[in-house]
């Protein structure tokens, strides 16, 4: 496997090409919208990390560290996203690891994601690195 270099702290361009990697995962979006949203994320407080393969990114995701009434300090994860020539590569357990390693020096007490009930290949990534479901995101569109 290559060598991708791991960025915690993404410059301007870099979140740039995070942002062009996340347009895959949401196709119907229309580009410019992932672009205007991701700065707006981090504004409240998200953070984003990736790999990268010179400027281009090949893996990303967004975390932010909050509390809540039922589970108390915890990390959220957002838009995980490996470029599909490069599933099965390691990248997804590599940013995996690094995100518990972070969320422990956080002093959380759990992750919490969110994943859409057709992605199956996830949730079988998501059960193979110890996360199961505990509950339901209730929904009603406006």
């Amino acid at each position: 496997m290559t060598d991708y270099l791991f960025n915690e702290s993404l410059t301007h361009q870099q979140i740039t090409a995070a942002c062009t990697l996340l347009e895959q995962m949401y196709p119907d979006q229309p580009p410019e919208k992932t672009h205007q949203q991701i700065p707006m994320m981090l504004d409240e407080g998200w953070k984003i990390v990736g790999y990268f393969d010179g400027e281009r990114c090949v893996a990303t995701i967004l975390y932010r560290i909050g509390l809540r009434m039922f589970c108390g300090k915890y990390m959220q994860l957002e838009s995980l996203f490996i470029d599909p020539t490069l599933r099965r590569s390691g990248l997804g357990n590599k940013l995996f690891h690094w995100l518990e390693a972070k969320a422990r020096e956080e002093e959380c007490q759990r992750i919490l994601l969110e994943s859409f009930v057709e992605n199956f290949t996830g949730h079988q990534f998501f059960y193979n690195h110890g996360y199961f479901i505990r509950g339901f995101v209730i929904n009603k569109l406006l």
